[in-house]
């Protein structure tokens, strides 16, 4: 079922984006880019095809086609791959430092690790449900959080929309939020999907044991 028609239906972010390429470009630039943005946004958005899981519709509306319609219009610009790929994942990074922030103040409860323990799982099921994400649970390593992505709907979306390279900046999104979050764990990733893994490969260690050499 396709969505319906929305009249100008406005792109989420876009007066943050436009305030921070205001700061970094001028004015005329950022409301050109973000009209751009936007026109490219309400045409993905008339086009999809609705999703039979609300949770993975609220990640393709207010995420994916954000990030593919400022990627489009930034390579309509005349932008190159790494360029357009940068500012992008810049762009988002702003957005989620309020969600870094807050993980750092939790993040000083000693206590830290096991409460990420007791909350990954149940919290993995409701933000990136087996729909879109094929999550495998690592469980025979007690002194570690350990699970695999085998499947990812963010990679395979921005693939069939033809930009299989944009899904990276979601990776580096990970680091940018999980990278010395906190004082009492650690966290390492060898390859992911996007990158050309054959897995997302997620471990999470006590401080402690990441020190010992795991």
């Amino acid at each position: 079922m396709k969505a319906p028609n929305s009249r100008k239906r406005r792109m989420p972010f876009s007066y943050a984006w436009r305030k921070t390429l205001n700061k970094k470009k001028g004015k005329a630039y950022a409301n050109h880019l973000i009209e751009r943005a936007q026109s490219r946004y309400a045409g993905l958005y008339s086009s999809q095809t609705k999703l039979s899981s609300r949770t993975l519709q609220i990640h393709h509306e207010r995420v994916l086609l954000p990030a593919l319609a400022m990627y489009q219009a930034l390579r309509d610009e005349g932008e190159n791959q790494e360029t357009a790929l940068e500012t992008a994942e810049n762009l988002f990074s702003i957005e989620i430092k309020s969600i870094k922030r807050f993980i750092e103040l939790v993040g000083r409860m000693p206590f830290f690790f096991k409460l990420v323990r007791g909350l990954i799982q149940p919290v993995m099921k409701v933000v990136f449900p087996k729909e879109g994400w094929k999550a495998e649970w690592i469980d025979d390593i007690p002194q570690i959080i350990a699970f695999n992505i085998r499947g990812c709907v963010y990679f395979e979306t921005l693939s069939a929309y033809g930009a299989p390279e944009l899904g990276t900046i979601f990776c580096a999104l990970d680091n940018f939020v999980f990278d010395e979050v906190s004082p009492y764990i650690r966290w390492e990733r060898t390859q992911t999907i996007a990158r050309g893994g054959e897995l997302c490969d997620f471990r999470f260690y006590p401080k402690e044991t990441y020190d010992a050499g795991r």
